[in-house]
Order: C-alpha cells, then sequence, then structure tokens
C-alpha cells in the first residue's frame, strides 16, 4: 500500500478504482500474458524449432547424392582446329560406413532438441 501511495496517491484516495482493478485481471492470466510476450521465450522457442528442422534436414546425409555436371567451353582460336568442348557427367555418391559417429550425433542432437521444453507462443 506504501509503494502505491508513493507512485499514485490518486488511486488510494478512490477505492472504486482498486477494486475495479483487482477484478479485471487475475494472477495466473498475467503470468500467462508476460511469459506470452517475453521477447527471450519467443526467441528460445523459435530456436527450438529451428534445432527440430535442422534435426530434419540433417537426416539427408544418409540418402544418396546425384551430381550433374554440364562444362563447355566455346573460345575461338584463328588457324587453329576447332577448340569447342562440351562434357556431361553424372555423379552418384552414397555414405555407407562412417562407424556409427553421425548416427550417433543425430541421436544426441534429437534427445537435446526433445528435452527443451517451453511455452507455446
Amino acid at each position: 500500500m506504501v509503494l502505491l501511495l508513493k507512485i499514485k496517491p490518486t488511486l488510494i484516495a478512490s477505492p472504486s478504482i482498486l477494486e475495479d482493478l483487482t477484478g479485471l485481471i487475475d494472477l495466473e492470466t498475467v503470468l500467462m500474458l508476460a511469459l506470452k510476450n517475453n521477447r527471450d521465450i519467443k526467441y528460445a522457442a523459435i530456436n527450438q524449432k529451428l534445432a527440430k528442422e535442422r534435426l530434419k534436414i540433417s537426416y539427408r546425409r544418409f540418402l544418396p547424392e546425384l551430381e550433374l555436371g554440364l562444362k563447355h567451353n566455346d573460345s575461338v582460336v584463328y588457324g587453329s582446329p576447332d577448340s569447342r568442348v562440351k562434357q556431361i557427367s553424372i555423379g552418384l555418391k552414397q555414405l555407407i560406413f562412417d562407424a556409427g559417429r553421425y548416427s550417433s550425433n543425430l541421436r544426441m542432437q534429437k534427445a537435446e532438441t526433445g528435452s527443451m521444453s517451453l511455452i507455446s507462443t
């Protein structure tokens, strides 16, 4: 009550204003609004979503990689044979064995992202 007196003496002068203010919102609602509008919590929730999406993307290392390439050289030199070269290349790479390093890293990342619990915004 002393704190209110120092800040706003007009609030104490009219008790009907205090009665109106106390009936508007309860403590749980105030806490939920504060947590919902907290910038740090929003950033943490966004970082958690990003970590989960990065985890999903990191599984692509187990899939085969297909490389397509096109190379051409059209330089013209007078008085010499034709130097135009066109090449097409196709490559396929597949991870076969990495001694379980990558899969253990994925398990650790999955455990870290699953252990985070934040208030959804």
